[in-house]
């Protein structure tokens, strides 16, 4: 029974799907590198592209990258889980606090995977109804349990501010 049992154990433990730390950091790591391009202005690549419907906006990008430096400015990023743990999403956004607005929120999905990540897409948000679907993810986790799981050290104190001001 005592075998059966350590097993089984095993078993669960191979195939959890749970993050753990060295997850967290690789994903932490991974969404970074993603985004350093449109952090450090670097947007050129979008300008041919045609966005999903109510999602991002060029000449929002365009704004950003003329205000890159400014003390306006502030960026913030973090990791979220989704509800199961077997998706992680690093969070890079750039808010100007004088106009009190996103110029943008890139999003870097990955799987969990038998303890390893695997790509799962990127988003791109800076229009209205793309930034308030994100935030009210964003807002649920800041305000559920989940949160407690992640590790301190990839997340925001608080919760990020809203796209809109009802």
């Amino acid at each position: 029974m005592r075998i059966f049992l350590l097993l089984t154990f095993i078993s669960f433990s191979a195939y959890s799907q749970q993050p753990n730390a060295k997850i967290y950091q690789e994903a932490f790591e991974s969404g970074k590198a993603f985004s350093k391009n449109i952090k450090s202005g670097r947007i050129e690549p979008l300008k041919s592209r045609i966005p999903p419907k109510d999602t991002w906006d060029y000449s929002r990008l365009v704004e950003y990258k003329q205000n890159i430096g400014s003390k306006d400015v502030i960026y913030g990023n973090f990791l979220m889980p989704n509800k199961d743990k077997t998706i992680i999403s690093y969070n890079l956004f750039a808010f100007d606090i004088k106009q009190n607005s996103y110029y943008f929120v890139a999003v870097v999905s990955y799987k969990v995977i038998n303890e390893k990540l695997e790509s799962n897409g990127s988003f791109l948000f800076t229009e209205k109804n793309g930034l308030k679907n994100w935030w009210m993810n964003v807002a649920r986790f800041y305000q559920g349990n989940d949160i407690k799981e992640v590790p301190k050290k990839y997340l925001l104190e608080i919760c990020p501010p809203p796209p809109f001001r009802e």
